[in-house]
């Protein structure tokens, strides 16, 4: 399956495809600061869905794309064969091949929220932002109560994507973030009262 199939697949139906328009808008107005990074990584970077928002911004000499998976980093090589995005195949848990400080923006989107224990959590923040010299922004999913009664919905009526995902209230993530040694200096909901998913954006505290 081509990079631009799998986006199809996901984020084609009406719901997703508004959560899609929804989170490139957020993170296009964080992007969108006074002094332009020069070098982004995007963890985990899938097939390269959010690939666009980094490609060709101005300033911006270096894109690194990291995955666990290989095909997915394939994929989004195959997408690109102009710009030819670096990429690496990295596990977040076991520590990234970067130094520390390497890149002015990390992007880490539709990942906590699969990390169902909040030591994880601190620790995947910790190393996030211990190669992040600017800004990271990472969504998590929220508390919400609208969402949870979706997802109970569809648990009731056998759907495939109603497993239950890890949430977190914007103050636990503000504390599991100081922990790991950042501070939070925006945390919004991309779609608020009917999507858990926020998009918070988070600095070292040194730079903070």
């Amino acid at each position: 399956m081509t990079r631009e199939a799998s986006i199809q697949q996901r984020f084609g139906g009406i719901s997703q495809g508004l959560v899609h328009l929804r989170e490139v808008r957020l993170l296009q107005g964080l992007l969108d600061t006074p002094t332009a990074p020069r070098t982004a990584l995007d963890l985990p970077s899938g097939v390269g869905r959010l690939t666009p928002l980094l490609l060709g911004r101005p300033g911006l000499e270096q894109v690194v794309c990291a995955d666990l998976n290989r095909d997915r980093l394939l994929r989004l090589v195959a997408g690109f064969p102009a710009a030819r995005p670096h990429v690496a195949q990295v596990d977040l848990f076991s520590g990234l091949p970067f130094p520390d400080r390497a890149f002015d923006v990390v992007l880490s989107i539709r990942f906590l929220h699969h990390v169902r224990e909040p030591a994880r959590v601190e620790r995947a923040l910790r190393e996030l932002l211990r190669v992040t010299r600017g800004a990271l922004l990472v969504s998590y999913y929220g508390t919400t109560w609208t969402h949870s009664a979706q997802r109970t919905l569809l648990r009731a009526l056998g759907s495939r994507r109603a497993r239950k995902l890890a949430a977190l209230s914007p103050a636990h993530f503000a504390q599991l973030a100081t922990q790991a040694g950042g501070v939070v200096q925006s945390d919004r909901a991309i779609l608020p009262g009917l999507h858990a998913q926020r998009i918070a954006h988070v600095e070292p505290a040194a730079a903070g």
